[in-house]
């Protein structure tokens, strides 16, 4: 079975969307908290939390990537993001 199979063709859209850096960055910061890990993991609270942190310091809010689905003008904020 391959990845592609099990996942929905959706998952890597932030990756290839024009917030892309965001996205990259803060995959980048969860992965530093993982590897110092045994099991190379961390909780979903912490995982949230760590996300609240990233939106929350940024130095304006993000414009959600358009999917067709009419939220372009929508915009992420700490209490929005997941």
């Amino acid at each position: 079975m391959q990845l592609f199979e099990l996942v929905s063709p959706r998952l890597f859209r932030p990756l290839a969307g024009p917030n892309r850096a965001f996205y990259a960055e803060l995959l980048l910061l969860l992965w530093e908290e993982c590897r110092h890990t045994a099991d190379y993991s961390i909780s979903r609270a912490e995982a949230v939390w760590r996300a609240e942190d990233y939106f929350a310091a940024l130095a304006k809010p993000l414009a959600l990537d358009a999917d067709g689905a009419g939220d372009e003008d929508y915009l992420l904020s700490p209490s929005t993001i997941l």
